[in-house]
């Protein structure tokens, strides 16, 4: 009727077919701040429960519930494989969290990886110094299975909380006539066409054409000028506001056009990028973007006229600058970082072109200060500066006007943005700023000539210790911009020793982990970004001569032709991460936009958009998350940590295919 498994020291029974076991929560790394040193905020720790049910092996969605119960309360809980039940993200905090699964999982040896989060306090910047509260603690229970639910006691040693049960509403995949890419099982990738007729619109361009017939003459592994084409269409996509008449992307319409009328508010917030899959403009991440996007620009322009791209680029850039130069109130002193929130935006499921639901404004002021979305910004706008001051020389220096305004905002008030935007910090929670300010001051001294903005961006102090190079995160950066500007050799040895370390440890000899297809592998959500982030670093320090391509091929340097082919296709499963380039690609990308029908057809539905029905628009040049640890994909909507798009991922990847092209095309 039933036999007996083990889950390190805890017993599971198996009955019907279902399995009921409980396993310690393991600790899986050191806990991490998501708040400057000194401040309180939240931290954040990585957690494993590793459920061994051999005798379950695939549990179809809504047949299988985790309970994480924690000794105490946590903030969140951030996990890859589950949706959480309950609570709501308004009863939170809670000690009790309650998760299905949306897509078929395989319990027979499932790892189960997620993220605390919790309320804390740390002492130092770096490797966190935790103070208090300590690590919270506690157990996961899994009950799994197809078979029927059943009542029977189980042998369980820790108490088991009551657990919801989902049936499954989700339909069958989608049928088609052939396979292009078997995943981890849970799903196959299936060759599904879009309902949408829109040309490849990149194949038709002459230059993307003649690229492809180096391709094929095994010139050139990929054809980088189409995915630099495409990932350019790909912003046209996530445009909000009025679009202009020469909009390629002609499935998107005009949105978001009362963006800032809010409350007391009466301000032009109109224009801009749509975040992500969702629909808010956060103004960090989409000011990181711009300036990774722009820097790009500027240092490979060369690539983007071989690519026959450079109009197309002009044009995006200026999206975002003019949507930019909209967010300072030099009279009030206030930097308007946000529009929209995340809670409201993701309970509800609609088309940009039709929004209703309420889209709040928020801003930093002298007493709210937010240093590090506002410094990003003027870095964005600087750049913006020397990319047009010989094209629109007026354009060019009300952007560096504008420029000044913000940094000189950000640098007299010192604070983190998240710390007084809430929904900031629950998406987008701001880690220092630091790095934004002294990236800031570097562009600044390259647009102006005045010293005291080097002296500035000096004067914070530097470390090779860096997490990632990532929206947040731009340690590396800032070093690899102080060793181009500086006259001072000692410091040039110190800002290159910095860079040098950073892309040895994402080296193959280095300490950040790979994936056993070669993918350097930081982080389970959105794995991607920060692989074409470190290339696209790697990049720009074989250019300056920091390293050098015999790092690179004795793996002490991180490769970034490598993880950039990893994207486009080299990978265990034959798999190009970009929408819409080559034969096997993404089909269910985590995006609200391209998914539904135009109106007048009625509003899609989460129940809908969770199935596995495809998508109505193809999405063109959109860079997903990424796989998992073990190079599998799943091609699912629900799983948003790997499936969903975002401005930041492909911002990488623009720039450093750019870079690409001017090593590997231009002066090989």
């Amino acid at each position: 009727m039933g036999t007996l498994g083990y889950i390190g020291l805890a017993m599971c029974v198996f009955v019907f077919g279902r399995a009921f076991c409980s396993v310690p929560i393991e600790q899986g790394s050191s806990p991490w701040q998501t708040s400057y040193a000194g401040k309180d905020g939240y931290l954040r720790i990585q957690y494993y429960c590793t459920f061994i049910a051999p005798d379950v092996g695939f549990v179809d969605p809504g047949k299988a519930t985790v309970s994480v119960t924690f000794d105490r309360s946590v903030h969140n809980i951030e996990n890859w494989d589950m949706s959480i039940l309950s609570p709501s993200s308004t009863n939170r905090p809670a000690n009790v969290f309650q998760l299905t699964n949306l897509y078929r999982k395989d319990f027979s040896n499932f790892p189960w990886s997620f993220h605390g989060i919790w309320k804390g306090s740390i002492t130092s910047w770096g490797p966190p110094v935790l103070t208090s509260p300590p690590v919270p603690k506690g157990t996961c229970t899994l009950m799994a299975g197809n078979g029927p639910v059943t009542t029977t006691s189980t042998p369980v040693t820790t108490k088991v909380p009551t657990v919801v049960t989902l049936t499954s509403t989700l339909p069958p995949p989608t049928p088609a006539s052939s396979t292009t890419a078997t995943t981890s099982g849970n799903q196959p990738m299936t060759t599904v066409p879009t309902i949408d007729q829109t040309p490849d619109l990149c194949k038709t361009y002459t230059k993307v054409q003649t690229f492809q017939l180096k391709v094929d003459a095994k010139t050139y592994p990929y054809n980088y000028v189409e995915v630099l084409c495409k990932s350019i269409l790909f912003y046209e996509a996530q445009r909000s506001g009025r679009l202009p008449a020469n909009q390629r992307v002609t499935w998107r319409k005009d949105s978001a056009l009362n963006d800032g009328q809010w409350g007391s508010i009466n301000r032009d917030l109109t224009g801009g990028w749509y975040d992500a899959g969702d629909l808010v403009k956060y103004g960090l991440p989409m000011a990181s973007s711009t300036t990774v996007l722009l820097w790009g620009f500027l240092q490979y322009r060369g690539a983007y006229d071989m690519a026959g791209q450079t109009e197309y680029m002009y044009d995006s850039v200026r999206w975002a600058l003019n949507y930019f130069l909209k967010l300072w109130d030099g009279q009030n002193n206030r930097f308007y970082a946000q529009v929209g929130d995340g809670r409201i935006d993701h309970n509800v499921f609609e088309r940009p072109e039709d929004m209703t639901s309420e889209r709040p404004v928020y801003y930093n002021g002298v007493n709210t200060p937010g240093s590090d979305v506002a410094a990003e910004t003027a870095s964005a706008l600087a750049i913006g500066y020397l990319v047009f001051k010989d094209r629109d020389a007026t354009y060019a220096n009300q952007l560096l006007n504008t420029a000044k305004n913000i940094y000189d905002f950000a640098y007299n008030y010192r604070g983190l943005y998240s710390n007084y935007i809430a929904d900031a910090a629950r998406t987008y929670g701001s880690g220092g700023y630091e790095d934004e300010l002294t990236q800031a001051g570097v562009w600044l001294y390259r647009a102006t000539g005045i010293h005291s903005y080097l002296t500035q961006a000096e004067s914070f102090t530097r470390n090779d210790w860096a997490w990632s190079y990532s929206w947040d995160l731009k340690e590396v950066a800032a070093n690899i911009l102080l060793y181009n500007v500086t006259t001072d050799s000692n410091k040039k040895a110190t800002y290159g020793n910095h860079v040098r370390n950073f892309l040895r440890r994402w080296s193959p000899t280095g300490n950040v982990p790979y994936t056993p297809g070669g993918l350097v592998y930081r982080d389970q959500w959105g794995s991607l970004r920060y692989a074409a982030n470190a290339a696209f670093a790697a990049l720009l320090a074989q250019d300056l001569g920091i390293i050098s391509q015999g790092d690179t091929d004795s793996r002490t340097a991180l490769d970034p032709a490598a993880q950039l082919h990893y994207i486009l296709g080299n990978n265990p499963v034959g798999l190009s991460y970009v929408v819409g380039f080559g034969r096997n690609y993404p089909k269910r990308p985590h995006h609200k936009s391209s998914f539904c029908a135009p109106a007048p057809a009625p509003q899609c539905t989460f129940t809908q958009f969770n199935s596995f029905a495809p998508h109505y628009y193809l999405l063109y040049g959109a860079m997903v998350g990424g796989p998992d640890s073990a190079d599998q994909y799943d091609d699912s909507r629900i799983n948003y940590q790997r499936s969903e798009v975002a401005c930041d991922y492909n911002a990488g990847l623009q720039s450093a295919l750019a870079g690409l092209i001017n090593r590997k095309v231009l002066r090989p």
